[in-house]
């Protein structure tokens, strides 16, 4: 009688020489990111995304119908890309640890600045009409 051995998860059956599924809980966190991505690129996501972590287009299309999530080395390239502020802060939505609310907060900050500089331009070139 021969026992099979259930392989650890990210490891390769001997058997089928298949590779084991993670979790699900991976593709159920891209799911968030990915929501946030297709919200900002309505038109192309494949396209978008395969310029910004450099994998195929094919890879980012699965992406997309939620069927497989980037691996580490995209994930890395997308959050190290022009969109990496709203892959971070999906991501840490929600969570408590003082580092990612310390985050979230000078993101909040950063973004009242550049509203408050924009601000001041506006109002100094209306003044500029007013006052001779």
């Amino acid at each position: 009688m021969t026992r099979s051995v259930k392989p650890a998860r990210g490891q390769s059956n001997p058997a089928t020489d298949k590779v084991v599924s993670r979790s699900r809980r991976s593709r159920q966190s891209w799911l968030r990111v990915l929501d946030v991505l297709q919200k900002r690129f309505k038109v192309d996501f494949v396209w978008e995304m395969h310029v910004r972590t450099g994998r195929s287009e094919r890879d980012c299309y699965r992406w997309k119908t939620g069927k497989a999530a980037p691996d580490f080395e995209a994930l890395d390239r997308l959050i190290n890309s022009d969109v990496g502020d709203l892959v971070l802060l999906t991501m840490t939505r929600g969570s408590t640890q003082p580092w990612a609310v310390a985050m979230r907060r000078t993101y909040e900050i950063a973004k009242a600045r550049v509203d408050m500089e924009a601000a001041q331009r506006r109002l100094a070139a209306l003044e500029k009409g007013i006052i001779p």
